[in-house]
C-alpha cells in the first residue's frame, strides 16, 4: 500500500492500521521509555512517542509541526543533519550512533543518544531511537 507521507492524515491512518494488527507492537512503540520516532525524508518527525512530550515538554503536534534541526543545539546541527542526509541517500554507516542535544520547551537541553534502523534508500520514512542521556 502506497501512502503519501506528505498527508500526515492518511500516514496516521496508516500506523493505526499497522498498530490495529497488534496492540502489543503499538503499546511496545508508544509506552517505551526510549523516544521513539518515525522521521520523513523531508526532515520532519511522521510520528513521537509519549516519551517526547514527557522529556521535552513539548506536544507530539508541536514536535511534528517543523523540521527537527529546529529543536537540535546550534552546536550539534551540522553533524546531526550530515548524519541525517546520508541516511536519506541510502548510504548509513552500519550501527551509526550520534549524541546530541533536543531542547526542551521550559529552554534547557536534553542530551539524547541516537540510533536508526533505516537500511533503504527507497524508504521514504524510516525508525530510530533515541535514549536520554543523564550528564
Amino acid at each position: 500500500m502506497m501512502v503519501n507521507l506528505n498527508n500526515r492524515d492518511a500516514f496516521y491512518d496508516l500506523v493505526d492500521k499497522i498498530f490495529d494488527k497488534s496492540q502489543t507492537y503499538k503499546d511496545f512503540f508508544e509506552n517505551s521509555k526510549t523516544m521513539n520516532v518515525v522521521i520523513g525524508r523531508e526532515g520532519k518527525f511522521l510520528y513521537v512517542n509519549k516519551s517526547w512530550a514527557k522529556i521535552l515538554g513539548f506536544t507530539k503536534e508541536e514536535l511534528c509541526a517543523v523540521p527537527f534541526a529546529t529543536f537540535i543545539h546550534p552546536d550539534d546541527v551540522k553533524r546531526t543533519l550530515d548524519i541525517y542526509n546520508r541516511e536519506v541517500e541510502g548510504k548509513p554507516k552500519k550501527g551509526e550512533m550520534i549524541t546530541n542535544r533536543y531542547i526542551k520547551k521550559d529552554g534547557s537541553y536534553q542530551k539524547m543518544r541516537w540510533i536508526s534502523s533505516s537500511e533503504s534508500k527507497e524508504k521514504d520514512y524510516w525508525l530510530a531511537t533515541a535514549l536520554p542521556v543523564s550528564e
